[in-house]
Parts: C-alpha cells; sequence; structure tokens
C-alpha cells in the first residue's frame, strides 16, 4: 500500500524540479530581440542622415546611428539617371530613446522611440549643356558645378519592426532643417520641412 504512495511523490517532485528548471528558460525566450540582439548593420535611406552603409546599438533604452555613404562618377562616363552628381557624400548620427518596446508573437517585434540627428552632406554637380533644338544633351558637354555642402538636424519619432528575430526595419518621421551656405541663391540657404527615413538591417 506505501509503494504507490512513494510513487506519487517522486512524480510530485519530479515535476516541481522540471518546472523550477523551465521557468527561467521560458523568461529568457521571451525578452525581445531589439535587447538579445542589441546590434545592427544594414543600409539607411533619408536626408537628415544621409544615406548608406548604416550601424545601429542599442544600449538600454538609448541608441546610437551612424549612416555613411559615397558616389563618384568621372565626368564624361556613362552615368545612372539616378546620378546628378560626379561626387556625392555623407554622413550623419541619431540618437534614439525607446519609449516602447515588445515581442508580439513568435517572428514579430517592434518598438517606438523618439529620434534626433543630423549628418553632413557634400556634392559637386554635373552641368549638363543641351541642344536647344532637339533638346537633348550636347556630346561632351558636361562640366563640374560647384561644391556644395549642406548640414541637417531633425527630430522626430520612429518605429521598428523586427521579422524572425534578425530582419530589422525602421521608419521615421522627422522635421529636418537643411543648411546650404555655399549655395548661390540665398533663398536655398535654409529648408525647414517634414520629412522621412527607412532602412534594412540585420540585427545580430
Amino acid at each position: 500500500m506505501k509503494a504507490p504512495r512513494k510513487t506519487g511523490v517522486r512524480i510530485v517532485a519530479l515535476m516541481v524540479v522540471v518546472t523550477a528548471l523551465a521557468l527561467p528558460l521560458a523568461a529568457e525566450e521571451r525578452i525581445p530581440p531589439f535587447e538579445r540582439f542589441p546590434r545592427a548593420l544594414g543600409a539607411m535611406f533619408g536626408e537628415v542622415t544621409g544615406t548608406g552603409l548604416h550601424y545601429h546599438r542599442w544600449f538600454g533604452p538609448n541608441g546610437l546611428g551612424i549612416t555613411g555613404g559615397i558616389i563618384y562618377q568621372p565626368l564624361g562616363a556613362e552615368m545612372p539617371w539616378l546620378v546628378e552628381n560626379t561626387l556625392d557624400y555623407n554622413v550623419g548620427v541619431a540618437y534614439h530613446r525607446r519609449v516602447y518596446g515588445d515581442e508580439f508573437g513568435t517572428g514579430l517585434a517592434g518598438s517606438l522611440y523618439l529620434v534626433a540627428g543630423g549628418g553632413h552632406r557634400g556634392y559637386i554637380p554635373v552641368i549638363r549643356t543641351y541642344d536647344p533644338i532637339v533638346e537633348e544633351p550636347v556630346p561632351n558637354g558636361e562640366y563640374a558645378g560647384d561644391y556644395q555642402a549642406a548640414f541637417n538636424l531633425g527630430i522626430g519619432v520612429g518605429i521598428e519592426i523586427i521579422l524572425l528575430n534578425h530582419i530589422s526595419v525602421p521608419a521615421e518621421f522627422l522635421y529636418g532643417a537643411v543648411f546650404t551656405p555655399t549655395a548661390s541663391d540665398t533663398t536655398e540657404w535654409l529648408r525647414i520641412a517634414p520629412t522621412g527615413q527607412i532602412g534594412l538591417r540585420y540585427r545580430y
């Protein structure tokens, strides 16, 4: 009569031990990916902090992003239709403050954050001479314009969607100011307008 009782006690004790061991594992699995994988590499596209290769790092609720890119095409070379400058580079930094973040299910997480950033862009435009009759560029009619330097500042809000624990898609809405002291037209020295930024990164 005592053997079944001892067996039952052993089973209960085993269940308690397994539950105690499983609780820390379950708690660890619920840590959102932006905390488990605070670093990210990828690309960012925007005006305030620039377009190019991008690095991001969370330090608790605080984050830092760095973006940099460059395009150079010699005069006379066949340029893609998107390239209007013989030289175009930018570098920017951004500070992020996470105000909310959570994991919404398997493979889906997100965060809401405030963002403030700035950057510098320098470029040399390509000036093309056009035939007034056919309205097409004149052969060998390209020359480099004056170097332009722009300085950007912006502040706003952003969201980060994280898929499959690693694929990060940040999207930001900012009010940005662009100061271009080298512009020949004084009306182009300062411009303030809403703008957006978006990126694609891999968290690790």
